[in-house]
């Protein structure tokens, strides 16, 4: 399954070999720090979101764990609620925290003159992108490679721009 994924839809395991095998995956596309974990039931539609990587208590109070795989498994989620634009604004966070450097200890050790936070930073780094001016993806990005951009950005939610003219706001009666 590492070398030649494409020749496989399903694969079904006992327990414990189905653990070894999800972390060997998630290993393929950054670590189990950041890979999202999911369980539907296509009958019934009930769902789970969970991080892929257990509880880790010799970490428990240290502040220090990649906390990327709840937020993808979140966006996992919005996207299953049909909050799709919510969940692309969070990836395009978590993108930008990545392209910027500021990561928590797991990518730190895989980077060049990385700023390494901690847990919270790592979340307070995302909130910081997630509230600031709202852009588009390449913009979030670093830009459009060799065009400036054409798109129109939204301004900020509650900005007088976005605030419909007072003769539409609904009156209420004192």
């Amino acid at each position: 399954v590492l070398t030649r994924p494409k020749e496989f839809e399903v694969i079904a395991t006992p327990n414990l070999n189905g653990d070894y095998l999800s972390d060997a995956l998630a290993a393929q596309v950054g670590g189990i720090g950041i890979a999202p974990g999911g369980n539907i039931n296509y009958e019934t539609g009930h769902a789970i979101f969970e991080a892929t990587h257990g509880t880790a208590p010799k970490y428990a109070d240290l502040d220090k764990v990649n906390p990327g795989s709840m937020i993808l498994s979140g966006c996992m989620m919005f996207r299953y609620l049909g909050w799709g634009e919510a969940a692309a604004a969070i990836e395009a966070g978590i993108e930008k925290s990545i392209d910027q450097k500021r990561v928590t200890y797991d990518f730190a050790r895989m980077m060049e003159n990385p700023t390494e936070v901690k847990c919270s930073g790592f979340a307070a780094a995302i909130i910081s992108i997630l509230s600031g001016p709202a852009l588009c993806l390449p913009c979030t990005m670093g830009g459009h490679p060799g065009r400036p951009c054409n798109t129109r950005h939204p301004a900020k939610a509650g900005s007088p721009q976005t605030r419909p003219p007072k003769s539409k706001q609904k009156k209420t009666p004192p």
